[in-house]
């Protein structure tokens, strides 16, 4: 159906009377537009039904966007529904996502589907575009998690104490699948299964039974009562085992004499004996440990001799001159017949 109109009060637009005389104004699609308002302010254009200045605005998909202040027509340009300065931001796009405006000084990456600055995220998961904040975050497995919170655990995130900062307080582990303060807990594997169990200090595990570190200690999986009950750790001399006896290292020695019986530990005073090697107990008043040296660097046996014997070095052989004598082919003899 025709509609008659004054062309000297309106406008016609795409069948639209609108306001302004025809000869003063101009149309974008169903809305009129006055020239003079435009006069001397570049080409005109149309965004949807709006007019605009291509000196001052950018249509990017029917949106109107001002030139950013020190930027030319040329610079600005579209991304997606957004427009941007080429010189000091670009565009960006992951897969079938949308497009992201980033400063060009910002190191993007896709994770996935999903855009992310690599200098504040870490990528987790790129099927599920999961990220986690490089500031106090991390991984497990394919989520991400904050480490101020949580742990990882056998790939699994496992929440601490509430309220605890677990980057500060940093005596927290994992236990399995459980989070625990090393300061007050173990974690050891006890039982027939070896499942491993929380235990309060001074609690550990030792052939799969429990005991305490103030009153037994554990040699070859075996518990072995300690000379008393201590009242702390701090109080504990450095008690060792010799096999499967217990001794105190600051004031015992441990001598493993290996015979044709097999192994056999030996305990004793340190002020007293001493060890020739792993294998050799000796009396330190009455005698002494010597181990000769070939000028190659290669060393002989630790050798036991008395303190008032002529103890030498026959090539990397230590022996007693007394009764034995060195042959010129390094070897000892009984005598200079037998060599």
């Amino acid at each position: 159906q025709n509609r008659y109109f004054n062309p000297s009060e309106s406008t016609c637009c795409s069948g639209n009377k609108q306001p302004g005389s025809q000869g003063q104004h101009s149309c974008c699609r169903r809305r009129s537009f006055s020239l003079a308002e435009y006069s001397g302010r570049g080409r005109v254009y149309c965004c949807n039904n709006i007019a605009f200045s291509s000196s001052e605005k950018v249509c990017c998909q029917g949106n109107l966007f001002d030139i950013s202040q020190g930027a030319s027509l040329p610079d600005m340009v579209c991304c997606g529904g957004r427009a941007y300065n080429k010189k000091t931001h670009r565009c960006a796009q992951c897969a079938s996502a949308l497009p992201e405006v980033h400063p060009l000084g910002d190191r993007i990456s896709c994770c996935g589907s999903v855009l992310y600055n690599r200098q504040e995220r870490m990528c987790c998961d790129a099927p599920t575009g999961v990220t986690a904040n490089r500031a106090h975050g991390s991984c497990c497995n394919t989520k991400s998690y904050d480490r101020r919170r949580s742990l990882c655990c056998s790939n699994r995130v496992v929440d601490g104490p509430l309220g605890t900062d677990l980057v500060v307080n940093a005596t927290f582990r994992c236990c399995a699948e459980r989070v625990y303060n090393s300061l007050t807990h173990s974690c050891v594997t006890c039982g027939e299964e070896g499942e491993f169990s929380l235990l309060p200090r001074p609690q550990s595990c030792c052939g799969g039974r429990k005991y305490s570190k103030l009153s037994s200690t554990c040699c070859n999986n075996v518990i072995r009562p300690l000379p008393r009950t201590f009242s702390s750790v701090d109080e504990l001399p450095s008690f060792q085992c010799c096999g499967s006896t217990v001794y105190n290292r600051d004031a015992q020695t441990c001598c493993t004499s290996r015979g044709e019986s097999g192994v056999a530990e030996g305990v004793f005073e340190a002020g007293l004996n001493s060890c020739c090697g792993l294998n050799r107990l000796y009396l330190l008043a009455t005698e002494t440990c010597l181990q000769c040296t070939l000028p190659n660097g290669t060393p002989g046996p630790m050798t036991v001799l008395k303190k008032t014997g002529r103890n030498r070095c026959c090539g990397n052989f230590a022996y007693d001159a007394n009764h034995k004598v060195c042959c010129r082919t390094g070897k000892l003899a009984e005598s200079l017949s037998n060599c």
